[in-house]
């Protein structure tokens, strides 16, 4: 906004009021939907959420720039982040859960009316599900004497500071006529870390299972051997 300066005129002084720069009309610039498609947080600095960012603008207007405002779970995380008719750049250090782009806001050209900048348009309603990545490195290890089995399994997953942190608890299943079943759910420690023994002579196929929350993925890993 820009003050007009006092002018000088008849030898009277006109003190400026506040005059507000020709704008587009709100209504001939609509966000027509936002669609966003759940990620995990993989990579340490941007991870791109993909999807679809509908925009709509009378021929008389081109647009040079979108932005909107990032919120995580209600609270807002960033402001003025870029946005892309296919989605925009999500950075792990915002955290997980429920994020919503807010406050779109739009800079171009009118023909009629001249330049605008950071023009409001109305958002439509919109969330999309970001949870961080399980650690690769988390594993389940096996050792077999005689009818002792000992499982050994560490499981994190990578924060928004990309501190590893427990997943809390994860299943080890064995295989029965194809099937996955279960055979015991282990608490993790603050480490990750639990230990568990069964004496069993008959020899299976294992595999340890995650089940994901609104902070952090699903995941398991590959079968094993019959051990």
């Amino acid at each position: 906004m820009r003050l007009a300066a006092a002018a000088a005129i008849a030898g009277l002084t006109l003190v400026g009021t506040a005059v507000v720069p020709a704008q587009a009309d709100t209504a001939s610039i609509k966000v027509t939907g936002i669609k966003l498609k759940p990620i995990v947080t993989y990579n340490a600095g941007q991870n791109f959420i993909g999807g679809t960012i509908g925009l709509d603008w009378d021929e008389d207007v081109d647009i040079y720039d979108v932005e909107a405002d990032v919120k995580v779970n209600g609270k807002t995380v960033a402001t003025s982040v870029p946005l892309a008719p296919n989605g925009f750049n999500y950075n792990r250090s915002w955290g997980a859960g429920t994020v919503q782009l807010t406050n779109v806001k739009v800079t171009g050209t009118d023909a009629n009316t001249g330049d605008f900048t950071d023009l409001p348009v109305a958002t439509p309603a919109n969330s999309v599900q970001v949870r961080h990545a399980v650690d690769p490195n988390s594993i389940i290890k096996y050792k077999r004497v005689g009818k002792k089995l000992t499982f050994k399994a560490t499981v994190r997953y990578i924060s928004a500071t990309g501190k590893l942190i427990s997943v809390g608890k994860a299943t080890i299943q064995y295989k029965k006529a194809g099937k996955w079943k279960k055979l015991k759910t282990l608490k993790l420690n603050s480490a990750g870390f639990a230990k568990y023994k069964i004496y069993l002579k008959k020899k299976r196929s294992y595999r340890l299972v995650v089940v994901g929350t609104n902070v952090f993925q699903s995941a398991s890993t590959g079968p094993s051997k019959k051990i």
